[in-house]
């Protein structure tokens, strides 16, 4: 994690942030992304099929990706919910309890 910016996204350290690979679709991914995993892919929290039930993880660094490709991902750790980035119409505050249980803490 020492090539990851910092930032406003991370809202403590008491929950140690474990970072791995995703692969994600085609496009520009914003650091704070919350990823739902769905059917084993990833994709934008909000998009269809993606509720509250499949939050896994919340992109780690900005990417643009031309073709599908690996993203770095946060799987635990304590996000600021105002810099977390969900479809538009999704509600942010509805993760919490589901990405608590994955030891994602939204404050």
């Amino acid at each position: 994690m020492e090539n990851i910016a910092r930032d406003n996204l991370i809202n403590g350290a008491v929950i140690p942030a474990l970072v791995q690979e995703v692969t994600v679709p085609a496009g520009t991914w914003k650091r704070g992304t919350v990823l739902g995993k769905y059917s084993g892919a990833y994709n934008l929290m909000g998009e269809t099929n993606y509720d509250v039930s499949t939050v896994d993880c919340i992109i780690a660094e900005d990417i643009t990706l031309a073709a599908e490709g690996k993203a770095q991902a946060f799987f635990t750790g304590q996000f600021s919910k105002g810099e977390l980035t969900v479809k538009d119409g999704f509600d942010v505050d509805t993760l919490a309890d589901p990405a608590r249980k994955l030891n994602i803490f939204i404050k």
